[in-house]
């Protein structure tokens, strides 16, 4: 995948196909579809942006991202890749940012992993700007469910 400047790698393709493969580059490019014609402005949250490939694709097309998650070392890793600003440790259930912060807010493959999904979801709706997007993927059925969410 390719990142600010084009040609950076977020990761080695193949080289973890159960996380960095053909699914996982799929449901981000599926979620790009749907985000980019629909963002009303460029100021997005990724909320649990895990290791960072899709805030990487959304700045490769010109949004302004701040990424979230509760994972110190993913965050560290991100940030030495967009900065120090753009990252936040923080769990999604309690987001470190104002009301109506954003133009819109991309949660995927997140909700399902957090003890208080319903806290999680309103806190996604608190930082959303009026008219802002939220884009929530979750898995589609219970068999998807593998390792890799464990792990997560």
């Amino acid at each position: 995948m390719r990142a600010r400047g084009g040609g950076f790698q977020a990761h080695e393709w193949g080289s973890a196909p159960d996380l960095f493969g053909p699914r996982h580059d799929y449901r981000e490019s599926l979620i790009m579809r749907r985000l980019l014609p629909a963002v009303p402005g460029p100021r997005v949250l990724n909320a649990g942006s895990g290791a960072g490939s899709l805030t990487l694709r959304m700045i490769d097309a010109g949004l302004d991202v701040t990424s979230v998650d509760a994972s110190v070392d993913l965050c560290d890793g991100l940030r030495a890749q967009v900065g120090e600003a753009a990252v936040h440790a923080a769990p999604v259930e309690r987001l470190p940012f104002a009301d109506r912060s954003f133009d819109a807010v991309v949660c995927a493959e997140v909700l399902e992993h957090l003890d208080d999904d319903a806290a999680g979801l309103a806190e996604l709706a608190r930082v959303c700007r009026p008219g802002a997007l939220l884009l929530v993927t979750v898995p589609g059925d219970p068999f998807r469910y593998d390792w890799t969410d464990l792990w997560a």
